[in-house]
């Protein structure tokens, strides 16, 4: 059966009030297949404490635009579109360019690294797929949930107990990261899948977005703009822009949009 959904998408980006770079890179597209609509969303923050941080990320957008392009119909059409696929595929995509960003940081001395928030959506299933501390949400009927984990050592603490959900808001450690791409050979790629329907809603985000927004801010921002169309879903992610460079935000700020109709 073909899946009759569509999406709406959106994006907005500003390189914030300190740096010279913007160190964000990202991805958002959708494709009309004959099984039905379907949609990529990409997050990549490069590191803002490490070289070249634009580089590690455009490397990380690029990969996975050049394998939507070439490679995803052909997952469709074999009718392996599942959570074993996708993951599979994602792991290569991400371990070679974990792998490129590694040598490419030791030719130049430095540490080169960059967040991966990936968000598939297909036949009325999302995969989401991550590595770092940029985040993807999802807003449904009377339901708004952070489906990533932060790849933090505050995030890592809260989860083995040692430290309470409160404590992990106002944690330092909030800012230091357990894994990122192109920093350590060794790194393992956070999935995530469930279902989505016609009126819910995701959104990926940098840190730069969310470090200054409570829950309920970005829950209520998603619900004002669920019917919107395009022009409008930018400017409310420009509004939430404004919002946290009024409070203090000096990073880059970056924020990707997707409704289901």
């Amino acid at each position: 059966m073909i899946n009759t959904m569509s999406f709406n998408i959106a994006a907005a980006t500003n390189i914030g009030t300190r740096k010279n770079v913007n160190q964000d890179n990202y991805l958002i597209k959708t494709a009309k297949t004959s099984f039905g609509d379907v949609c990529i969303a990409v997050m990549c923050d490069g590191m803002g404490g490490l070289a070249d941080g634009e580089v590690a990320s455009m490397k990380a957008v690029s990969a996975l635009n050049q394998w939507f392009l070439t490679r995803f119909a052909s997952i469709l059409q074999s009718g392996c579109c599942d959570e074993q696929t996708l993951g599979t595929e994602m792991d290569t995509i991400l371990s070679t360019v974990n792998a490129e960003l590694v040598d490419y940081g030791n030719s130049k001395g430095a540490h080169v690294g960059t967040t991966a928030t990936i968000l598939i959506l297909a036949g009325g299933k999302y995969y989401v797929f991550h590595v770092g501390d940029s985040r993807c949400y999802k807003s449904g009927i009377d339901c708004f949930s952070q489906i990533t984990d932060d790849d933090s050592l505050a995030a890592q603490r809260m989860r083995n107990g040692e430290i309470t959900p409160e404590e992990f808001l106002t944690s330092r450690e909030k800012h230091i990261l357990v894994q990122c791409i192109g920093v350590n050979p060794n790194m393992s790629v956070r999935k995530y899948t469930g279902d989505y329907a016609a009126g819910d809603s995701f959104l990926l985000c940098c840190d730069g977005l969310y470090n200054k927004l409570t829950a309920d801010e970005l829950r209520d921002a998603i619900e004002m703009q669920k019917t919107s169309a395009r022009e409008y879903m930018e400017t409310a992610i420009e509004s939430l822009i404004t919002t946290v460079i009024s409070r203090g935000e000096t990073d880059n700020i970056t924020g990707l949009l997707v409704n289901v109709n």
